[in-house]
């Protein structure tokens, strides 16, 4: 995605009440590895930095969700932290504050209901094992939820249902893995994952 210039991050998200805010991520002009986040009221004609509350950080990607509600609250990673913020102009508010093992590389926020969002983050794991590689807000508090997750493969990123059935499903790296464990589901959070690859 390209906001005004650049190479763009993962995301660019939308109020859904207000779809002329909008909050991207990219690259800064002169290179490096630290993308940003900007955010425009006006259909991404014009926009802004929009990193306040977030410390520079050397992270190379960075996602931009919200929870499709109404007031609209926006989330976004950088480093090994996640952050939210209530309202397109309004600062990032950190979510976790120890951070994660490792950086988070992607973040899926599930749409707003029964009082609760739910978030994932995805991270870097630099030795994929049974465990630190996936990190899920319960709407309470962050939990562990790699259970049932193969070890050698981190979680590329998570995909969370827009309909009222609660299916979330995660797709893992491939580069070194077994074909046969790429895509996972989850009826419960993560809590639980079960292999639904079939003959993909």
């Amino acid at each position: 995605y390209r906001g005004t210039g650049n190479d763009g991050g993962d995301g660019i998200t939308i109020d859904p009440a207000s779809p002329n805010n909008v909050i991207s991520t990219k690259w800064p002009a002169g290179g490096g590895y630290a993308q940003v986040r900007e955010r425009s009221n006006d259909y991404m004609e014009t926009a802004v930095l929009h990193n306040n509350g977030i410390p520079p950080n050397d992270h190379w990607w960075v996602s931009a969700k919200n929870d499709r509600s109404s007031p609209v609250y926006f989330y976004a990673n950088s480093g090994p932290n996640c952050y939210y913020s209530t309202g397109i102009n309004n600062n990032w508010i950190l979510m976790n504050p120890v951070p994660f093992p490792h950086h988070a590389v992607w973040l899926e926020v599930s749409a707003f209901a029964s009082g609760s969002t739910t978030v994932y983050c995805a991270m870097l794991n630099p030795s994929p094992s049974l465990s630190s590689k996936l990190r899920v807000f319960d709407g309470t508090s962050w939990n562990e939820r790699s259970n049932n997750l193969p070890p050698g493969l981190n979680v590329r990123s998570v995909q969370s249902s827009t309909s009222i059935l609660i299916n979330d499903w995660a797709y893992l790296t491939m580069k070194f893995g077994d074909p046969a464990k790429r895509v996972y589901r989850t009826t419960n959070k993560g809590q639980d994952w079960e292999n639904i690859t079939g003959n993909l």
